[in-house]
């Protein structure tokens, strides 16, 4: 994304590489972590996703559909790590 993105950041660059990083531990944390369930990770994957049509948007220009597309996979995100969390909790409260 920073490769698309790099030409129309100008004075942003050093803040949107640094978020990217932040955004990309994110992202492999929520992959490696041992939640019993996809859940969070899929919904990690939908928020990278949301915030990369975000700086499209920013930085690029809107494209058709991507106000909906952008809120669609934000609040999927949301719902998704809420519910991986959910039942990893739920998982741990029943194991005697």
């Amino acid at each position: 994304m920073l490769r698309i993105l790099r030409q129309s950041l100008g004075s942003m660059l050093i803040p949107v590489v640094v978020y990217s990083l932040v955004l990309s531990c994110m992202g492999i944390s929520a992959m490696l972590a041992d939640l019993g369930t996809p859940l969070a990770g899929f919904g990690v994957l939908l928020f990278i996703a949301s915030d990369a049509m975000i700086a499209i948007n920013m930085f690029r220009g809107p494209f058709p559909g991507s106000e909906q597309l952008i809120w669609i996979t934000y609040y999927s995100a949301q719902f998704l790590i809420l519910r991986g969390v959910e039942r990893r909790h739920s998982r741990k409260q029943r194991t005697p």
